[in-house]
């Protein structure tokens, strides 16, 4: 059985359309991309979306304006390892503060809000990429 992943993709509309992308310390391979993370036993798929978020950003359900589920789903080999990774949308206002000081696996040495051209040519991971254009085409 393939372990499950969790993609979100951060955004907000004011005063237009603008992507939050981390950024991996050089140790954890120095790229951008959106919170991502694996389900835990135990969790349905969103739960982990949700705690990955709130884990990596600092966002929780208070400031989610929406949840666009059915992104993007893609399979991938990780060494041995199948994955299946799951692809939301989450929409935030314009001043929601985003924390990632609290993470305690110090995942990311910042953070920048993008236009989405800027973040797909920021983006290391081709499927990143995919799931933005996917997201894109959903909110506009």
């Amino acid at each position: 059985m393939a372990n499950m992943k969790v993609e979100v993709i951060v955004f907000r509309l004011d005063p237009a359309v603008e992507i939050l992308l981390l950024h991996r310390p050089a140790s954890r391979g120095g790229i951008w991309q959106p919170v991502t993370g694996k389900v835990e036993k135990g969790e349905t798929v969103l739960e982990g979306a949700l705690r990955e978020l709130k884990e990596e950003t600092g966002i929780d359900e208070e400031h989610i304006m929406r949840i666009i589920d059915n992104v993007y789903s893609f399979d991938f080999t990780d060494g041995n390892v199948e994955n299946k990774e799951e692809v939301f949308g989450v929409e935030v206002d314009a001043d929601t503060v985003v924390d990632i000081s609290k993470n305690i696996y110090v995942e990311h040495d910042r953070f920048e809000w993008m236009a989405p051209e800027k973040a797909e040519s920021a983006m290391f991971w081709s499927t990143n990429v995919s799931a933005l254009k996917k997201l894109i085409e959903k909110i506009r």
